[in-house]
């Protein structure tokens, strides 16, 4: 913790606030036809997953992120969610949690990590500067969205 912020694991009492920041976001919004539930959130926070947030003073997230951990036999990890709240964009929230879930990923030994992102989106630009690899649009009809990948090592 510093005075600013405090990198934290979430729990399901966060969920207010992982929704106050998801509907905040303009880019990478969830369309009419793509419902997310409160308990999709919260599956995914279960392990093999994990969700961390970045809580400023007062209680309230700047940005939080979720990743799922491989299911048993799996050699890759996914990044499902990573979300900074407008209001503090450009701040290095997203940066800080994208390298904490990495590394844990990392830990359990996948040997790869997936994600899908919005094509022309700062994240997909975030993504392409953080190494990960633009393996073209995802195979299930949603083409206005890129799958990347990110090959990982056990150096860190």
């Amino acid at each position: 913790m510093n005075d600013r912020f405090c990198l934290r694991l979430l729990t399901p009492a966060d969920l207010p606030e992982i929704w106050r920041v998801r509907h905040a976001v303009q880019e990478n919004r969830l369309a009419p036809d793509h419902t997310i539930t409160v308990a999709d959130v919260i599956e995914r926070m279960a392990p093999p997953g994990r969700g961390w947030g970045v809580e400023l003073p007062g209680g309230k997230l700047a940005g939080f992120a979720i990743a799922c951990g491989a299911r048993e036999g799996a050699d890759a990890g996914r990044i499902w969610a990573l979300f900074v709240h407008p209001d503090h964009a450009a701040q290095g929230h997203g940066r800080r949690l994208h390298d904490e879930m990495v590394g844990w990923l990392r830990g359990q030994g996948l040997t790869r990590l997936w994600l899908n992102t919005q094509r022309g989106s700062r994240a997909e630009t975030f993504y392409r500067l953080s190494g990960w690899v633009d393996c073209g649009p995802r195979a299930d009809g949603h083409d206005d969205e890129t799958r990347f990948e990110l090959p990982l090592t056990t150096a860190p």
